[in-house]
């Protein structure tokens, strides 16, 4: 999954999905250049549909070629903390999986809210992209899975480098426990344990794996009898 941050918010970039925030305090508000793309018909579907734009709240709209993208998506950010960005960029990327897109567009004017200066912001929409867009299909057909997303386009986010680069290993560290956790007994033993351990390791981090002989000099017996009970 790719992450780019287009300069400024366009309603004509080409994605599957164009995912926008909406706040609780004004939960028909839209950017003008999308609401003048539809005539004035997407604000006015918020309104007869009650969109709250609270925190999870969501509304899926076909734009039958109005725009680039094939769906738009409002999704509430209520009071446009961090932990409700995270939420509605998750909301997004599960939409997104559910209808099987390659591309994201999630558009929020962020300027001047807590932590969108020091990266904070970013980091909540970046894991909460990735978080969202996990699915659990190991033991599915291929006719049954769902492709991931490929790219993912950040619009109205302040760039910070570092910030992106944490939350993407967050994201990812986050989706191999959740792998490990869902996969059977018959995958995830001991010594397939050590195998997913040593892939892990870099540069930046060494990985050094005991074995039974060792574990038992460390009297570690809890952990022994655990690996023996799942081998």
């Amino acid at each position: 999954m790719k992450f780019t941050q287009p300069a400024a918010f366009s309603a004509k970039t080409k994605s599957d999905v164009l995912a926008v925030c909406v706040s609780a305090d004004d939960p028909t508000g839209l950017p003008p250049e999308l609401d003048l793309a539809f005539e004035g018909t997407l604000s006015k579907t918020l309104a007869e549909e009650h969109f709250t734009g609270r925190p999870g709240a969501v509304l899926a709209v076909r734009s039958l070629g109005r725009i680039p993208a094939t769906w738009v998506l409002a999704v509430g950010v209520g009071n446009w903390s961090a932990a409700e960005h995270r939420l509605a960029a998750g909301t997004a990327s599960h939409f997104a999986r559910d209808k099987g897109a390659k591309t994201l567009t999630f558009a929020t004017p962020a300027s001047g809210i807590p932590g969108e200066r020091d990266g904070a912001l970013l980091r909540s929409v970046v894991e909460g992209t990735i978080a969202g867009n996990y699915r659990w299909d190991r033991y599915k057909g291929i006719s049954e899975r769902k492709p991931p997303l490929t790219t993912v386009k950040l619009m109205g986010l302040h760039r910070h480098r570092r910030a992106l680069k944490v939350a993407v290993a967050h994201g990812h560290a986050q989706s191999l426990a959740r792998d490990l956790v869902n996969a059977s007994a018959e995958d995830i033993y001991p010594e397939s344990l050590a195998q997913e351990a040593r892939k892990l390791a870099s540069r930046q981090l060494k990985v050094r794996v005991w074995d039974e002989k060792k574990i038992l000099s460390r009297q570690m017996g809890g952990i022994h009898a655990v690996g023996k009970g799942s081998s």
